[in-house]
């Protein structure tokens, strides 16, 4: 479920779930991080559908899963238009996504 966004039009993908048979699910619970490719995969697919909402066909996409003791928290989908995102981008929202793991656990935010 959409909890929170940032930029224009983010504030349409609140309150949505993700179909129990969207491929970004499987890749996320799976701890695999997207990046979409040239001609996109399933996954990426999906992802850009839900970008395109809030950011007109974007360039390229791609989600970081926050994993905690093996299960799922949260997915961090990310969109660009104009130019493809860059590995060493998508490798700094993997970093945000490990510091906010790390802070979870140190501050018990999930018992």
């Amino acid at each position: 479920m959409t909890v929170g966004g940032h930029g224009p039009g983010t504030e349409q993908l609140l309150g949505e779930r993700l179909s129990p048979e969207d491929p970004t699910l499987y890749a996320a619970k799976s701890g695999r991080t997207i990046i979409s490719e040239p001609v996109p995969g399933d996954a990426a697919r999906y992802i850009i559908g839900r970008i395109a909402r809030c950011v007109p066909a974007p360039e390229s996409v791609a989600m970081v899963p926050l994993l905690l003791f093996g299960e799922l928290v949260a997915i961090f989908e990310i969109g660009r238009r104009g130019r493809c995102l860059r590995a060493h981008e998508v490798a700094r929202v993997e970093d945000v996504v490990e510091a906010l793991a790390e802070r979870t656990v140190v501050m018990g935010w999930l018992e």
